[in-house]
């Protein structure tokens, strides 16, 4: 297999594995989000509170898997410039 070709496998793994956590991300904060209108007409206020915590702990996880996913991918695209 040649370097080029590794490359834009790693590349298309790489954007892939963004993907998927995008979606993921996405499906988790929805159902956060239908927690915490549940939670608010419970009157919950422990439930609000962990609704809460849960879209901010997936989006937090999300936002660090974007910028390290997109760190590699930069990376790759400067390496392949550098070489060419």
């Amino acid at each position: 297999m040649s370097t080029d070709h590794a490359d834009t496998d790693r590349a298309t793994q790489l954007r892939r594995t963004l993907r998927l956590i995008s979606a993921i991300a996405i499906v988790g904060i929805g159902a956060a989000v239908v927690w915490f209108v549940f939670a608010a007409i419970a009157g919950s206020g422990a439930q609000l509170t962990a609704a809460s915590a849960t879209a901010a702990g997936l989006g937090a996880a999300w936002s660090a898997g974007f910028a390290a996913i997109t760190a590699r991918l930069r990376e790759g695209t400067r390496a392949h410039a550098a070489m060419s």
